[in-house]
């Protein structure tokens, strides 16, 4: 029964962890909007407010007794039960001047202490457990295990059970609730503690005192805990953006990094064994070799997680192997928070401001092969120079920079690396086993591979939003374009041919649903919320205004320097840098067309898709106007999304599937797209209507409200 009392204390409060950041998130995105800023903040915050649970958790571990401890944390988990229902303070709508400053203020009010109190559980329960006297106490990592399953359960329950059946507020008032169980589970088991108040004074079992732990170890610990989670970090970014921008898809890389702590921490742990240390270099360059050659989306995906999933099990069990006794478990936790912590840091911030293109999976797979190399070449050069590894990684990751095109041939820093080449290759072979020097090899090339593929590659750019690319491409048929896409989208093009600059093509063709909504419905003032390439631009003259929001900065950059709509467009043309809806409701004008685009891949922000967001929209639109809705889609329905929310608004909607002709959409390169136009009264729709390439609208059976999103309800499966 003891077991099973901080078995499930363990489980309800990682639950309750995992279950509350995507709930604030939502709660956030209508009034603030889904700016860098805003995301950014977020993960500092739960970053920084979990790093600080587990300080407290050791702090308190080391200064009080178990007794002492509970006693000293029962009024803040009460305290912090007083905050409940989370609810966003005003002060977050309020935002202006400092949004990072009002926006941390709104987090610690909205959530802040009981984020801080869930989070201190894992290591606290675990320290008390460890003087319960129970048979078990002299080692109680095993209940990790069941603190895992408990995020990974709310990590797959709250898109697939929560979101589809309850709203934010439902959510909000159900959190509470399991938070009061959670805290009559924590008082029960510090009842338990209580009435057995058994002793560390002797901790290990031959009566020795536990020796302190070296800064090598905390720092070995800090890096085996680092490599895995921002390795499940570059493996998000890089399936949902080069391999298949799939919603939810995102859930998988964190379910088996979670499951990865439940294996190596159960009673019967899972790991795996010593020849994992060469195969799981080989795998890694099997697998990235397979991405290069281009096999079948699904066969990849399937290969990189698995790749993942045992790299991630090969360092928690590590670690698990590792552990040291209960007396130094909060700090051993600590650590393993840190390292989780700088690993995301390191994805999240660092690699972005450091790097114009996504590479960061690859860089920390040569980190992971880094950490798993040295002890096998140890063992076969016992009498060699430890800081050989470092170096050689060091060689490794800067050519592999130089081959993706991070560094030019223009200065001192690009020529050392060039000269290093040789003296890497040669050092590898000469000192690598021959799996490991394999492997670097192979990643090596599947890098200088990864930066040829794109065929007429102009630039290569990143932000915190997502990776750009400009490329050229040469059509027989239709002569010379130059394209802009982000993953597996195209966001724009543009004929090199000067005499048909000015015609937009792709989606924006005169021909396709937009060119018909511009020629069909008068206009004097345009909102287009997504700039792409700026090709609508191209539709702006004397007397037609278009106002352009757009939430990247740098798609802004792009969007200037390599094509020419922006600059045709001139005065006729206002770009404002930030989230559309929030840019809409600051806006003190009526538009008579309003076209929403605003997707990077196939990702949809469901911000502008709810019914206050449709209310916005019609507020403000101008009497005869239309919204326009590009609801493209490969994996959700866009269209039956908008259909619904018009309908709960008894508006008037049409939708086009744009297919032209082969040979037109060679021609004329005209891209398939699917537009959905929303008009308060039929009549207002009627010049689309006579062209009879509108049909009616289809509609989902569910509504979206910034209160309630149902992804899953809508995915075509």
């Amino acid at each position: 029964m003891l077991v099973a009392l901080y078995a499930l204390t363990m489980f309800v409060s990682a639950s309750l962890l995992f279950v509350v950041q995507p709930m604030v998130a939502k709660l956030l995105l209508p009034s603030l909007g889904g700016s860098s800023g805003v995301w950014t903040t977020c993960m500092l915050f739960f970053q920084a407010t979990l790093l600080a649970g587990y300080l407290y958790a050791h702090l308190g571990a080391r200064k009080l007794s178990p007794r002492n401890q509970a006693l000293f944390h029962l009024p803040i988990m009460l305290a912090a039960a007083i905050s409940l229902p989370i609810a966003l303070p005003q002060i977050a709508i309020d935002a202006s001047a400092q949004p990072t400053a009002w926006l941390l203020a709104a987090l610690v009010l909205a959530v802040g202490l009981p984020f801080f109190v869930v989070s201190t559980s894992a290591p606290m329960l675990q320290h008390w457990f460890a003087h319960t006297g129970h048979r078990d106490a002299h080692d109680p990592y095993f209940l990790y295990a069941a603190s895992n399953l408990g995020s990974m359960v709310a990590l797959l329950g709250y898109p697939f059970v929560l979101e589809p059946w309850f709203g934010v507020r439902a959510q909000s008032l159900g959190w509470t609730g399991f938070y009061i169980v959670f805290v009559a589970l924590v008082i029960a088991c510090a009842a338990v503690v209580r009435t057995s108040g058994r002793s560390l004074t002797k901790p290990s079992k031959d009566g020795a005192a536990v020796p302190p732990l070296t800064g090598r170890q905390r720092m070995r610990w800090i890096a085996l805990a680092a490599v895995p989670s921002s390795l499940m970090l570059g493996l998000t970014q890089y399936l949902t953006t080069d391999i298949a921008a799939v919603p939810l898809l995102w859930v998988l890389p964190l379910a088996l990094y979670l499951m990865t702590f439940i294996l190596v921490f159960a009673r019967r742990p899972v790991w795996l064994p010593d020849i994992s240390r060469t195969l799981l270099p080989l795998l890694a360059a099997v697998v990235f070799a397979a991405s290069a050659f281009k096999v079948e989306m699904w066969i990849s995906i399937l290969l990189h997680l698995a790749n993942f999933f045992l790299f991630a099990l090969f360092f928690h069990g590590t670690l698990a192997r590792e552990r040291p006794h209960a007396a130094r478990l909060t700090e051993y936790f600590l650590l393993l928070s840190i390292g989780g912590a700088l690993g995301g840091l390191f994805n999240a911030l660092i690699a972005p401001a450091m790097f114009d293109r996504a590479v960061d999976y690859h860089l920390v797979m040569f980190g992971a092969i880094a950490c798993i190399v040295p002890a096998r070449w140890r063992l076969e050069n016992p009498h060699g120079n430890p800081w050989v590894i470092p170096v050689l990684v060091a060689c490794v990751a800067a050519f592999y920079l130089y081959a993706q095109g991070s560094w030019a041939l223009d200065d001192w820093r690009s020529l050392v690396a060039c000269a290093g080449l040789l003296i890497a290759f040669v050092a590898l072979a000469a000192h690598l086993p021959r799996w490991e020097n394999a492997a670097f090899a192979v990643l090596l090339g599947v890098g200088a591979h990864t930066a040829m593929a794109t065929e007429g590659l102009l630039t290569y750019e990143r932000s915190f939003f997502a990776a750009y690319k400009v490329y050229e491409r040469t059509y027989r048929s239709a002569g010379e374009f130059r394209k802009f896409s982000h993953g597996t989208t195209v966001h724009g093009a543009q004929s090199l041919d000067h005499d048909k600059a000015s015609i937009p093509v792709s989606y924006h063709h005169p021909d396709g649903p937009v060119g018909q909504v511009i020629e069909a419905i008068p206009h004097r003032d345009v909102l287009v919320v997504g700039l792409g390439a700026g090709a609508m631009a191209s539709y702006a003259h004397p007397g037609v205004h278009f106002d352009i929001f757009e939430i990247d900065p740098l798609v802004e950059e792009i969007a200037r320097e390599y094509f020419t709509y922006l600059d045709v467009c001139a005065e006729h043309c206002t770009v404002e840098i930030g989230d559309g809806r929030r840019l809409i409701a600051d806006a003190h004008k009526k538009w008579d067309i309003i076209f929403l685009d605003a997707y990077n891949s196939d990702a949809v922000p469901t911000h502008l898709l709810t019914r206050e967001a449709l209310e916005l929209y019609f507020d403000r639109l101008a009497p005869g106007g239309v919204i326009v809705f590009h609801v493209s889609n490969r994996y959700l329905d866009i269209e039956g999304i908008v259909g619904a929310v018009a309908a709960d608004a008894g508006a008037a909607t049409r939708t086009q599937l744009h297919n032209p002709p082969r040979r037109e959409r060679v021609t004329k390169h005209i891209d398939r797209s699917k537009y959905t136009v929303v008009a308060r009264d039929e009549a207002h729709l009627e010049p689309l209507i006579a062209t009879g390439r509108w049909r009616p609208t289809r509609s989902a059976d569910v509504v979206w409200t910034d209160d309630f999103t149902n992804v899953v309800r809508v995915f075509e499966w």
